[in-house]
């Protein structure tokens, strides 16, 4: 005797239909072959190119490239990998450490990239903020100011 099929309707699930949006949006992509995508007019073959050869282009997305010196762009990003705030410290009558900071968010324009400048809120005078540094069971108080 063979069991009858399952008939009953399912409803497809958010996760089922976001999985199948990228399936099917990967497909063409990945039909697309190399040698058609380098011989599209203003495309650079990246791979191709030698360490510190020169490059026709005004940079990516048509910004230019470079760096912002740091005395310009107000932050020295290796100077923030080592700088840890650890707020002021004080003893609560329990016994624990209370770390209290007050980060302020000041407007102010931002350079990107050179010349290009973005509006943005920086906290505590730069971008990316502080990092608070506190340590398991501390007590925190954060307080704010635009």
């Amino acid at each position: 005797m063979q069991r009858p099929l399952h008939t009953a309707s399912v409803m497809p699930t958010r996760r089922g239909v976001l999985f199948g949006a990228a399936a099917a949006a990967a497909v063409p992509l990945s039909m697309l072959g190399r040698d058609q995508a380098v011989a599209q007019p203003g495309v650079m073959d990246h791979a191709a190119m030698t360490p510190g050869s020169a490059s026709n282009h005004a940079g990516h997305a048509g910004f230019p490239s470079g760096s912002v010196p740091p005395e310009r762009a107000g932050i020295d990003p290796t100077a923030i990998l080592r700088d840890f705030d650890k707020g002021k410290v004080s003893t609560l009558p329990d016994g624990r450490t209370l770390r209290e900071w007050e980060i302020t968010a000041y407007d102010r324009d931002i350079e990107i990239a050179p010349g290009v400048t973005f509006p943005g809120w920086t906290y505590n005078g730069r971008i990316p903020g502080p990092s608070l540094w506190a340590q398991e069971g501390d007590a925190l108080r954060i307080g704010g100011v635009k």
